[in-house]
C-alpha cells in the first residue's frame, strides 16, 4: 500500500520530537518522513517492516531508519496486554551543518547514511541510555541524543532492506501497488499467482513480475514467502501449536518447503527459532 507521509513536529522548546509510547498493541501504519527515526521497543512482539524487510521483533529491538525509508511495526493484542517503546525522531540539519562538518561527527555521519536501508543494533549499555532519554529536559535531550548517536557509530550494526532496495517509488508506481500490497497483507496465507495481480496491475505476467521486483526488491513470491515466515516467527514464539500446524496455517503446503523458506528466510530452522525465542 501507499506509505502515508508522517508530518513530525516538536515542541516549541526542541529541535526533536521524542516520546514514549503505550498502547494496546501496535497498529500496522506503513509510513514515511523525511527526519531520521530511533525506535526502541521496550514491552511488546509482533513483525517489524522496513522498506522490503519483514522480521518479528520482540523486547529490545533498537532500530535506526533513514529519512524517507517506508517502516511500520505491527503487534497485535493477543497474549501482550501491553506494547512500549521510546520513539526519537530528529533531522541532523537542524541541530546545524557545522557541527557535522567537524571530524569526531564523521563516525555518526557514516552511520546515518547507512541508515537509509534501515540498522538493527545489539547493545544493551545503549538501550539504557535511550531509554531514559524522554525523562530529561529539552537540553539534556539533545545531549543524550548525540551520546546515543555516538555510541552507534562504535557498533557494528546489521543493516535490513536490500541493498537494491529503492526508497520511495514514484507516486504513479506507489498508486499502482495500493491495492495489490494490501490484499497480500491480508491474504498471504491463500495461493498465490502472477496471473490475478497482473489483472489488478492491468500488466501482462512479464511486466508485472519486472514491475514488482523492481518497486519492492523482491519477487512476487519472495515477497508473499517473507510474509509468510514473519507470521510463522510469531506464532512459533507466541505459541504451542505444532511447526506443521504452523506451517499450513501460514499458507505452505509442505513441510519441508516451509524448512527450505525458513531457514533462507532467517538463517535457521524452526525449531531451532522457536528455541532462541525468549520465553
Amino acid at each position: 500500500m501507499i506509505p502515508r507521509r508522517e508530518h513530525v513536529k516538536a515542541g516549541p522548546d526542541a529541535s526533536f520530537p521524542t516520546h514514549r509510547t503505550r498502547r494496546h498493541g501496535f497498529p500496522f501504519i506503513w509510513h514515511w518522513h523525511p527526519e531520521y527515526e530511533l525506535t526502541l521497543i521496550l514491552r511488546g512482539r509482533g513483525e517489524r517492516y522496513v522498506g522490503d524487510h519483514i522480521e518479528p521483533f520482540t523486547e529490545g529491538d533498537l532500530v535506526l531508519i533513514g529519512g524517507n525509508l517506508p517502516h511500520s511495526w505491527s503487534a497485535t493484542v493477543r497474549r501482550q496486554r501491553w506494547c512500549e517503546a521510546v520513539v526519537v525522531q530528529f533531522d541532523p540539519m537542524r541541530m546545524g551543518t557545522s557541527l557535522w562538518a567537524l571530524p569526531e561527527m564523521q563516525p555518526v555521519m557514516r552511520t546515518l547514511e547507512c541508515s537509509s536501508r534501515g540498522l538493527v543494533f545489539d547493545d544493551d549499555a545503549v538501550r539504557d541510555v535511550l531509554a531514559g532519554l524522554p525523562a530529561l529536559r529539552a537540553s539534556g535531550r539533545l545531549v543524550r541524543l548525540l551520546d546515543v548517536l555516538t555510541r552507534l557509530a562504535d557498533l557494528e550494526p546489521r543493516p535490513l532492506c536490500s541493498p537494491g532496495y529503492r526508497v520511495g517509488p514514484s507516486r504513479r508506481d506507489q498508486e499502482r501497488l495500493e491495492n495489490v500490497l494490501a490484499t497480500l497483507h491480508t491474504d498471504f496465507r491463500d495461493e498465490v499467482s502472477v496471473g490475478p495481480v497482473a489483472q489488478m496491475l492491468g500488466l501482462t505476467p512479464e511486466a508485472t513480475c519486472r514491475f514488482f521486483k523492481r518497486s519492492t526488491g523482491r519477487t512476487l513470491i519472495q515477497y508473499v514467502h517473507a510474509l509468510r515466515v514473519a507470521e510463522a516467527c510469531r506464532l512459533l514464539g507466541e505459541t504451542d501449536d505444532n511447526i506443521s500446524d504452523i506451517a499450513f496455517e501460514v499458507g505452505f503446503g509442505n513441510l519441508p518447503h516451509f524448512n527450505r523458506v525458513f531457514r533462507r528466510e532467517r538463517g535457521m530452522t524452526p525449531r531451532a527459532y522457536r528455541k532462541a525465542v525468549p520465553s
